[in-house]
């Protein structure tokens, strides 16, 4: 009869889930795959070390994994409708045991690999599951033909809700770090196995929506599947529609011989333990299961009675036991050196929230992001982390252009200054208050609050002061104190103005949505992006606008022709720090992406050079730069030596400015794209916040590097340009070139920040912001790394290479559920 139950027909093996061919070993096969010499058969042989070493880990690190108990498994055949069922009445039968030490794996294997799992909170379940996949881990590693076993929580489901294929999908390639595209194409041949854990931990209402998806899933696949799921919470979600797999099992509480004689084992330390379960039968009831008991011996072995919980209920009883557990899970490791006992509770309680309302399972210290914050810290986060980091990107992206078309004399660098913070205030404006960063909460929001967290007055005054200000510094013998006072008055109030019109515009028709995310504008060209999208438009509004402003204040200073060429010498310069700034901006405007690896190789270069995309937006931006600079030499020269001297100054200057900065734009940019940045593999990570500090490390070195770079690619820029300018004399080449090495310098200093912040640095900055933020609110500490450690050692986390987990979740839940202490 045992030999039997072994050996599994073909039509037992397949009702409904995948064509199973039956071996004397009883091994059913699905596809079969390269030989591992193949880049297919390497793939899955390092995806299989992968999965073992996972699991082993996080085996030996379950809290009830000490321990070594056999389950017991009852078939429940009334939990499921099996494909072959359902032309039959349903079958009714109350579930029977199985015989003791009947394995996952054999059950698993008799139902044709489609089995639901069910089981009450903390009968090891999760355990059960860890066990089962490292089985199936061994025999996918001796044979090929065996699919790879995935553990998947099934609660991240409830957050997009897309077809199961899809989810899946995505779901592998973020848990186990794997291309997406392969994780696509596993998925779609079917060389996977799902293991899909936790169905009761979504919320209740999409739970039955969850089992559609799942059973349509399992009808369009032939393939294996496993879900667990509490008993409960299952029987609650299919009063109308159950899961379609072949079996089910229920994971059955500890008998009372089980706890008897496993703590008969452990000798007098838990003589009051026992004595106490003989008279309290609510302290019976709660040690059936592997966590709890664990939880109870951890907690009071070696005490007396009198230390034992009193009668309660069960509900009362479990928080009890957790409180007592954490009580001495705190106390039996020393002093905290992160903060207090009542610190150390407050933050677990945070967390346990944050990952409960996004279904994580993993927590990384990397992957924190700004919904984290509450709206007041969000407020404060979009200043901090957003708009003063817009400015100061907005200021170096100005003068890293400004000396394209203008002489930086000391005013001339002072407006540049104040007019590029100005855009890129107005370019991160569009960026957050258009996007999903910062959407104030109904019972928070105060058009009055908002109006004045905008700071649009205080802004405008200090646009108009600095404006006013800046000529104070030709003060002097020819440039009196009248003059100063008029120029001022002239440029303060209309930047100021300016400044007022643009937050006005911006606040009464705020943007429905932010701009694409980064990897959608790296498939298209980067200019047409923004000159294209709504965003864009709006940017292009203030670029306009301050153009008009200065064009008008120079009209007024001195005559008309001098304020067209001002305005066009603005528009021009500020069009490309604005592109810049956006590029930059955009790209960290939804979530921070940090830049953990860095990946450049010659045939990239070549490739980003020579792409069609890239010839369009060299020429493009070539030809603006030419006609810019020819309109603008043009005017000059045609104002004061005639219609001919205008034509020839403007060919020329327009020629010799669009080949040199043309080929400056071509050359950098296309080295830049050649950098492929990534983010590192989660199960690769064993320091918490190690991609933070790589992240910082890349920043630094991409600086360095593009300092150099730019030197050298600015230098040649230069000479091309003065060299068609003069005839291509090389000593006035060499003497105008020693002449602008205060313009070379600025060009490195401010390209070499800013590639520093688009590689790393400003999602460093941000990151460091939130935790700030976070720990001034003593909601999560600025030393979380420590904090983190100190709270594995206690046994209150689990860490998961550089991630961390509650132990089980009625743990998480527990703290989730505590009020969170006053600071």
């Amino acid at each position: 009869m045992a030999e039997e139950r072994e050996k599994p027909g073909v039509s037992q093996g397949a009702h409904g889930s995948y064509i199973a061919q039956a071996t004397h070993e009883a091994n059913a096969t699905v596809n079969v795959y390269a030989a591992s010499s193949s880049p297919e058969g390497q793939n899955r042989a390092r995806f299989l070390d992968r999965l073992r070493t996972r699991y082993r880990e996080q085996f030996s690190q379950s809290l009830h994994g000490v321990l070594h108990m056999t389950l017991t498994l009852g078939e429940y055949p009334k939990a499921v409708t099996p494909p072959v069922r359902l032309l039959y009445e349903p079958d009714q039968r109350p579930p029977h045991l199985l015989p003791v030490g009947t394995t996952l794996t054999q059950v698993c294997r008799h139902a044709g690999h489609e089995l639901l799992v069910l089981g009450e909170p903390g009968t090891g379940k999760s355990t059960l599951l860890l066990a089962f996949a490292l089985d199936l881990v061994k025999q996918a590693e001796q044979d090929p033909c065996q699919v790879l076993p995935v553990i998947v929580p099934l609660s991240s489901w409830a957050s997009n809700q897309h077809p199961i294929e899809r989810w899946l999908s995505e779901q592998v390639a973020l848990i186990y770090d794997l291309p997406r595209r392969l994780c696509d194409r596993w998925v779609r041949e079917e060389r996977l196995f799902p293991l899909l854990d936790g169905l009761d931990e979504m919320e209740e209402a999409v739970r039955g929506d969850c089992i559609k998806a799942l059973n349509t899933y399992h009808r369009q696949h032939l393939h294996p599947l496993v879900v667990t799921s509490r008993t409960t919470e299952y029987e609650a979600a299919t009063t109308h529609t159950r899961l379609t797999l072949h079996s089910a099992v229920v994971v059955q509480p500890l008998s009372r011989e089980q706890v008897e004689t496993y703590l008969e084992q452990c000798g007098k330390p838990v003589i009051a333990l026992r004595a106490a379960l003989r008279t309290n039968e609510a302290l019976q009831e709660i040690v059936m299961t592997p966590l709890m008991l664990n939880i109870v011996l951890l907690t009071y072995q070696g005490t007396s009675v009198h230390d034992l919980p009193v009668a309660l209920s069960l509900p009362d009883l479990q928080r009890q036991l957790f409180a007592r557990y954490v009580e001495r899970m705190v106390a039996r490791k020393g002093t905290l050196t992160c903060g207090s006992p009542h610190d150390l509770i407050g933050w677990l309680t945070f967390l346990a929230r944050q990952m409960r309302s996004r279904n994580q399972t993993i927590f990384y210290l990397e992957h924190l992001q700004s919904d984290w914050l509450d709206f007041q810290q969000q407020c404060w986060y979009e200043l901090l982390a957003v708009r003063l980091p817009g400015v100061l990107i907005g200021i170096l992206a100005s003068l890293g252009t400004a000396w394209l078309v203008i002489n930086l004399d000391l005013l001339s660098l002072v407006h540049a200054v104040t007019l590029g913070g100005l855009v890129g205030w107005f370019v991160s404006t569009t960026l957050s208050r258009g996007g999903a960063l910062l959407v104030p909460p109904t019972e928070h929001y105060n058009p009055r609050r908002w109006k004045l967290f905008s700071r649009d007055i205080p802004v405008s005054i200090i646009i108009g002061l600095l404006m006013g200000l800046s000529w104070g510094l030709y003060l002097g013998h020819q440039y009196s104190l009248d003059k100063w006072r008029r120029d001022g008055m002239i440029f303060g109030i209309v930047f100021g103005s300016c400044s007022l019109v643009l937050s006005r515009i911006f606040g009464r028709f705020p943007l429905e949505s932010a701009s694409p995310p980064p990897q959608a504008m790296q498939r298209g060209p980067l200019l047409m992006h923004r000159i294209q999208t709504m965003h864009a438009r709006r940017i292009w509004l203030v670029i306009v606008m301050i153009g008009i402003s200065d064009g008008l204040s120079y009209w007024l200073h001195s005559r008309l022709s001098a304020g067209l060429i001002s305005g066009l010498h603005c528009v021009m310069v500020f069009s490309f720090g604005s592109i810049l700034a956006d590029a930059i901006l955009s790209a960290q405007s939804e979530r921070i992406v940090l830049t953990e690896h860095l990946h450049w190789t010659w045939q990239r270069l070549v490739r980003s050079l020579l792409t069609a995309n890239h010839g369009r937006e060299t020429l493009l931006t070539a030809s603006m730069i030419g006609l810019s600079n020819g309109l603008i030499s043009g005017l000059i020269n045609g104002l004061s030596g005639g219609l001919i001297s205008g034509l020839i100054s403007g060919l020329s200057y327009g020629l010799s400015y669009g080949l040199s900065y043309g080929f400056l734009y071509w050359m950098l940019l296309g080295l830049f794209q050649g950098v492929e940045s990534a983010q590192i593999e989660d199960h690769t990570r064993r320091l918490p916040n190690q991609g933070i500090r790589r992240s910082l490390q890349n920043s630094v070195r991409m600086a360095f590097v593009s300092s150099l770079l730019i030197g050298v690619t600015g230098v040649l820029s230069i000479g091309l340009n003065y060299g068609i300018a003069v005839m291509l004399r090389p000593w006035v080449i060499l003497s105008i070139i020693s002449d602008d090495m205060v313009r070379i310098v600025l060009m490195i200093v401010c390209g070499a920040l800013l590639v520093g912040a688009s590689r790393g640095g400003l999602a460093v900055l941000r990151h460091y912001i939130i935790r700030g933020l976070l720990a001034h609110s003593h909601l999560f500490p600025w030393h979380a790394p420590q904090f983190l450690e100190e709270a594995t050692a206690r046994v209150l986390l689990r860490r998961i290479s550089g991630g961390y987990s509650f132990p089980h979740r009625l743990l998480l839940d527990y703290f989730a559920d505590l009020p969170h202490p006053m600071p």
